[in-house]
């Protein structure tokens, strides 16, 4: 089975050519969201509502997908099986590979997952790529009623200052095209890295932090910390944290576990850098940044961030 564009998808959608029984399948290593939202919509300008059966059991799941009313097909997006119990996520895979209808169904699985659907003759496949070009990019403008106004000079000012964008977060800044009438420019130059964290300047952080290099630290923090406000830096310490942590208490006995563990790492951890820590030190770093937070809900000064970073790099967090 060949894999189909997103705008293959679309298109087939417009010409109704996806007939009841048709399984749309999105694949790519993690859930994007908002990308999902963005694209169902799109679907939804061409062939009508698509129901979300997200929150059902999986017996209910099933019931709905069996059963129609007077032989209506529905359209049912049944989400990232995020939460659902793995035996039972694998057996709702397994009957959406032999179903035929009546309904069409949309549904998100990772890579791993994609193997079991890919048999069927009513799959359609669609490979969501990691980082958008801008020729995706166009096209994903392009495709709604919402964004297509204005929306090729949009893109363009947007590639000009982010070569990599995510399908997420192209579908996070096309949300607010529709509203920037003849502000694109303004908006791109003033609010593009406060919607869009510059994914480079918090990888560097991340790896400065993890390889106690001071000095590239704080000039990477002095580029983006003031773009952001002290609770998202508190969320982005304790979530670099909480990974590692996860991290060092698998790597020595379980590597196949820690690497589920290890998104958004650096490779320099990753490839041997954990040594240099411990889980009583992580441990002790993460509860602190908590105590920030809870700081910072009571009124508190964000200062704590920055005594968190020196307490970091001077291994206080050892005692």
């Amino acid at each position: 089975m060949r894999p189909q564009p997103i705008k293959e998808l679309l298109d087939r959608c417009e010409n109704n050519q996806l007939p009841p029984g048709s399984i749309v399948v999105f694949c790519s290593e993690t859930y994007q969201p908002r990308f999902v939202r963005f694209i169902l919509d799109c679907l939804q300008e061409r062939s009508g509502a698509w129901n979300s059966i997200v929150n059902k059991t999986y017996q209910d799941m099933l019931a709905a997908l069996s059963s129609s009313f007077l032989g209506q097909g529905c359209q049912y997006w049944l989400g990232s099986g995020v939460g659902m119990p793995k035996p039972k996520r694998s057996s709702l895979l397994n009957f959406l590979r032999d179903y035929s209808g009546p309904h069409t169904v949309a549904v998100w699985v990772s890579s791993a997952e994609a193997s079991i659907l890919e048999s069927s003759d009513n799959v359609v496949m669609v490979r969501l790529p990691a980082i958008v070009d801008e020729s995706t990019f166009q096209m994903l403008a392009n495709s709604s009623l919402r964004t297509r106004t204005n929306g090729k000079r949009f893109v363009k000012n947007l590639i000009k200052r982010r070569k990599r964008l995510t399908l997420d977060q192209a579908s996070l800044l096309l949300a607010y095209q529709p509203l920037l009438g003849a502000s694109i420019d303004q908006f791109c130059t003033v609010m593009l890295d406060r919607i869009v964290a510059p994914n480079h300047s918090l990888f560097a952080l991340s790896k400065a932090l993890f390889e106690r290099d001071r000095i590239t630290f704080y000039k990477e923090w002095g580029q983006v910390r003031r773009a952001y406000p002290a609770i998202f830096w508190v969320s982005f310490f304790a979530r670099q944290l909480l990974r590692a942590l996860l991290y060092l208490n698998h790597a020595k006995d379980d590597l196949k576990v820690a690497k589920r563990c290890s998104s958004r790492l650096p490779f320099s951890f990753v490839n041997g850098g954990w040594k240099a820590f411990n889980t009583k030190e992580l441990a002790g770093a993460l509860g602190f940044v908590y105590d920030v937070d809870c700081s910072l809900k009571n009124g508190g000064s964000d200062l704590g961030l920055e005594l968190f970073a020196a307490k970091f790099f001077d291994r206080a967090f050892f005692a």
